[in-house]
């Protein structure tokens, strides 16, 4: 009431403003009103109403500052309605102490802001310049058609305050460290197809020709154990169903050898001398402070001795429980082939990210029973050419992996 009929004297008394029942409508709600009361109120009243609140526990701001609560989309005859929430602690903290059980939520108390500019000025600005302040976003503007030109399109689309960082946030710093580790397994897969005459005649509208697969080939890669790595190749008419399984057997191994955790080896004087004089964590690589508790990285598949790390970064620093399936041009082609199959094969769920309904950027398949995950990724969409074309970049010396399998030069060749 204070809002739609301002008082020139005593403003502060109840009796300066004509009663709430004369004009509002106040069915089905409760005092003292909650934030849902006001959403049923501006609604049943047509009015426009935004509540702020004080923000004074953000370490980042050494001052409270005013924040948005609630925006009202609504449109009004009425000027905008700004509220601000107060908690009260003084009576909160009395009530709390004379009934220590108590789980009830504090108490809070709405009062009009009249001139809202006027309150949230002295966050942005020292002087005493007239400042336009959007009253949605409380972005500030000096020049009127600035102002206009924002009021119109954040009306429409903004839903939030924008906070710009501060001198010492400016740089983007990339934090999550635990990306940085190498995953241990990864597959790499191939499916191959004969194309299979449909219809002789030249002139026929409908399909002349059809894609059958016959052969699968896989190569597991391990990072920290070459005699754990296999190429696997298989020729069939349930070649789907076999690579499925293969997937199925690798994911399970894999998660047994995620749960076995090697014992750190025991270190030589050389690696704790290491330890002791070390003054950056290899994993973030921030200097160590006198209050930061030093902690031994090591590889959990081996017992190697990695570094030194902060506390945090070593417990964060986990093994990657996401294992790779690369395909060329999987997008395109070989995910119709697999994708039935995988989703109904084993249980569990099936994540996609998709383009459209037949074609997706990567999919995720997770196995029952495991905290292992197959994420099937396409490498033509960072390399986006012919296999042959890749290939032909690499000299004989440089295709270990196939001279590997081999039995002699002349066999490769």
């Amino acid at each position: 009431m204070a809002a739609l009929h301002p008082a020139q004297d005593h403003v502060n008394q109840g009796t300066s403003y004509p009663h709430y029942n004369s004009e509002l409508k106040h069915d089905g709600i409760s005092f003292p009103v909650t934030l849902e009361d006001i959403q049923q109120s501006k609604k049943m009243n047509r009015l426009c109403i935004n509540v702020e609140d004080i923000e004074n526990d953000n370490k980042k701001y050494k001052k409270a500052e005013i924040v948005q609560l609630y925006l009202s989309k609504a449109k009004s005859r009425h000027p905008t309605i700004h509220l601000l929430m107060i908690e009260n602690t003084k009576f909160y903290s009395e009530y709390a102490n004379e009934n220590e059980s108590n789980d009830s939520d504090p108490i809070y108390h709405l009062t009009l802001i009249k001139n809202l500019s006027r309150l949230v000025k002295s966050q942005f600005a020292k002087d005493r310049h007239r400042t336009l302040l959007c009253d949605r976003c409380l972005c500030h503007f000096k020049f009127e058609k600035s102002f206009q030109n924002h009021k119109s399109d954040c009306e429409n689309s903004n839903q939030c305050r924008m906070i710009l960082p501060k001198k010492l946030e400016k740089c983007l710093k990339f934090k999550n460290y635990r990306f940085n580790n190498q995953v241990s397994f990864s597959v790499y897969a191939a499916i191959e197809c004969l194309l299979l005459e449909l219809s002789e005649n030249p002139f026929d509208i409908g399909p002349y020709q059809k894609h059958v697969a016959y052969s699968v080939a896989f190569y597991l890669h391990c990072s920290f154990d070459d005699s754990s790595s296999k190429l696997q190749i298989y020729r069939g008419q349930d070649y789907i169903e076999w690579f499925v399984n293969e997937l199925k057997e690798i994911a399970q191994n894999i998660d047994s050898q995620l749960t076995c955790i090697v014992p750190m080896e025991k270190l030589t004087t050389k690696q704790e001398m290491e330890f002791l004089s070390a003054k950056n964590c290899h994993i973030c690589e921030e200097p160590f402070t006198e209050n930061n508790i030093r902690h031994h990285d090591h590889n959990h598949f081996t017992d190697k001795f990695c570094g030194v790390s902060h506390q945090g970064c070593n417990v964060n620093y986990k093994d990657s429980h996401t294992v790779p399936v690369v395909f060329h041009n999987l997008s395109g082609y070989d995910s119709h082939f697999i994708i039935k199959a995988l989703a109904k094969q084993f249980e569990d769920k099936v994540k996609l990210l998709p383009v459209n309904k037949e074609k997706y950027i990567s999919f995720t398949k997770y196995v029952a029973g495991t905290k292992v995950n197959l994420r099937f990724i396409d490498s033509f969409c960072f390399m986006p050419s012919s296999l042959e074309k890749l290939s032909s970049y690499l000299g004989n010396k440089d295709k270990k992996i196939t001279l590997r399998h081999c039995n002699n030069p002349d066999e490769y060749q």
